[in-house]
């Protein structure tokens, strides 16, 4: 009888010990999360910023003249820059691919023509590439290099992501 009593006190004892270190660790968990949280943008703001920076619906053929005349029905376009680190992989893998095998363009921003002359390891791949300055960039919207597009053959941008997979895998789904 006194051993059940102890067990039973010695069970509560523990698990309490475990109940109160585990509310103390969640307690952390939730001063974290909200000072992280109070780091982040009002709610109003994230979405200005989402509806701001796409490019679809907008017209590539305004502020770039590609010859989208050939009668193709859809174009892949790279959107790159000589100075971005990852635009070289994302072109590879934009080309590797491309199983639509639609014709691809790279619109590079480079002011800098000594460097953009390095920059051209694609050109058996690509239909054109166009340098362009950081202005065009800027005007059209891009914010982030790369940006891979779809357009149509009018120009229209039909769809814009960061990573040509899920660009592509949307393209050849539709």
């Amino acid at each position: 009888m006194v051993t059940n009593f102890i067990n039973n006190d010695l069970f509560i004892l523990v698990f309490s010990v475990i109940a109160f270190s585990l509310a103390v660790k969640t307690v952390q968990q939730l001063k974290l999360l909200k000072v992280e949280v109070g780091y982040m943008p009002e709610p109003a703001a994230i979405q200005n910023v989402i509806q701001e920076d796409t490019l679809v619906g907008k017209n590539l053929l305004d502020y770039v003249p590609l010859d989208l005349s050939d009668g193709d029905e859809h174009y892949a376009v790279a959107l790159t820059s000589c100075t971005c680190s990852y635009c070289h992989s994302g072109m590879e893998e934009l080309i590797a691919y491309n199983q639509s095998k639609l014709k691809i363009f790279n619109i590079m921003e480079c002011n800098d023509l000594n460097i953009a002359e390095n920059k051209l390891d694609f050109k058996e791949d690509v239909a054109a590439l166009h340098m362009v300055s950081d202005d065009v960039m800027s005007m059209m919207g891009a914010r982030q290099f790369p940006t891979f597009l779809i357009v149509d053959h009018t120009g229209e941008i039909l769809l814009e992501n960061t990573w040509s997979k899920p660009l592509l895998r949307a393209m050849n789904n539709n």
